[in-house]
């Protein structure tokens, strides 16, 4: 009676352990089920990073782009204000060269002009001083020989004949003299007329010349200023654009330095998913062949001790799969604060 009793025993025995085994042999399933929506999650995140690889890449030739844009512009720019400043620099050239000829050409007329009068008014006064003085002479001359003829005609003649004569003569010089004396006098006003005129002449020369130095001194004064400011814009525009280039390699290597260290948490993801992936494949196989070989084995202590070991299997996934759920959420907010950052970098290339 014994026997039979034993048998329901083994049997009861037998069909609890195969519900347990069916029981477990789903959960297998769904772990399996779960660990291939793990998987199709981790190709989606590995996508994910390889979509931000691109946007990074694109953002790199976006900024290399811009950095040669702005370089561009730069050139342009100072190549502009040369050019301004050697056409300014030219125009003064050309404007201080033609009022130096202009002042030449009025010099040169005046003193022209000057010595065209002082020399004509000179020889009207010397020729008419040389007419007057030949007069004279001839005047003279005649008044001789007449005195020597009246002197040889008339050697008896009375005393008081001959001085009336003398005064007469001696009249008529000192009316010469005196004509002589104002012609004299009124070249020398004449003279000095002109000097005066020359002097002012002087003067004016003088007077523009110094207007003339004053201006080109102010030119010149100018012409520094353009210089100074030149300079002055070509410091600033080249201090704007080195910290504009530092702030973009300071970007450029925050922006690499998070690339490098999301590629290192991929890689090390992805061994770490594939590792446990290979673990849980090789355990799921080894419970499959441990259930099988239970369902045909009659001893039931070694099946006990066999199910615990199972049960405690099956509680190190639960908590290897709850690590790997832990995992892949920090995978995914890492992804979207990379998300986040790369949108910020393009606001800030974009609207600076």
């Amino acid at each position: 009676m014994s026997s039979p009793a034993l048998d329901r025993q083994i049997q009861e025995f037998q069909f609890r352990i195969q519900q347990k085994l069916k029981l477990q042999d789903e959960e297998i399933n769904r772990l399996s089920d779960h660990l291939v929506n793990i998987k199709s999650k981790i190709i989606e995140t590995q996508k994910n990073c390889s979509k931000i690889n691109d946007q990074i890449e694109q953002v790199k030739e976006y900024q290399a782009s811009l950095v040669e844009k702005r370089k561009i512009d730069y050139e342009s720019k100072l190549s502009q204000i040369h050019v301004s400043h050697l056409q300014d620099v030219q125009q003064l050239q050309e404007f201080q060269a033609a009022q130096v000829a202009e002042l030449q050409k009025e010099f040169q007329e005046c003193l022209d002009k000057v010595g065209i009068q002082s020399k004509e008014k000179s020889s009207e006064e010397n020729a008419a001083i040389e007419n007057e003085l030949d007069n004279v002479r001839t005047l003279l001359q005649s008044l001789q020989e007449a005195l020597e003829e009246a002197k040889t005609q008339r050697e008896d003649a009375s005393s008081g004949t001959f001085d009336q004569v003398a005064d007469v003569d001696r009249g008529v010089i000192d009316e010469l003299r005196e004509t002589l004396v104002i012609r004299t006098e009124d070249r020398m006003r004449n003279l000095r007329s002109s000097k005066a005129k020359l002097q002012q002449c002087i003067n004016l020369i003088e007077d523009l010349d110094r207007k003339h130095e004053l201006s080109v001194q102010q030119r010149r004064q100018k012409l520094s200023d353009c210089q100074k400011e030149y300079e002055e814009t070509k410091r600033q525009l080249s201090e704007e654009r080195n910290a504009q280039r530092a702030d973009e390699q300071q970007r450029l290597r925050e922006v690499t330095l998070k690339n490098k260290r999301l590629q290192r948490l991929k890689k090390r993801r992805e061994a770490d998913h594939t590792s446990n992936l290979r673990q849980t494949a090789l355990e799921a196989d080894l419970v499959r062949g441990a259930g099988g070989i239970k369902l045909n084995t009659y001893l039931p202590e070694n099946n006990l001790s066999e199910r615990e070991k199972l049960n405690q299997e099956l509680a190190n996934r639960k908590r290897d799969l709850k690590q790997k759920e832990k995992l892949l959420f920090e995978a995914r907010e890492e992804n979207d604060s990379l998300k986040s950052e790369i949108g910020k970098l393009k606001h800030i290339i974009r609207f600076g």
